[in-house]
């Protein structure tokens, strides 16, 4: 009877162990996830505020539109708003 309790015991604290791993390993892995796509927004929201920079640098130095559109890759709207 006694090694049942126990025995009960310890495969309780097990699942519980197995529970908490389990649930570790999915946080551990959202953080991650999270991460990784807020470096790559990041990293594209980057891009494009460099991008519109060199644009406003290149309208103002007297560049055609068009010129500046073809080396940008930025559309003629987009290059109005700036």
């Amino acid at each position: 009877m006694e090694y049942d309790i126990r025995q009960a015991e310890m495969n309780q604290y097990e699942d519980s162990l197995k529970n908490f791993r389990d649930m570790y390993s999915v946080i551990t892995t959202a953080e991650k996830k999270g991460r990784a796509e807020g470096l790559a927004e990041g990293i594209a929201k980057g891009r494009t505020e460099g991008i519109l920079e060199v644009a406003r640098e290149m309208l103002a130095a007297g560049m055609p539109r068009d010129v500046v559109s073809q080396l940008t890759k930025l559309s003629r709207e987009q290059l109005g708003n700036l």
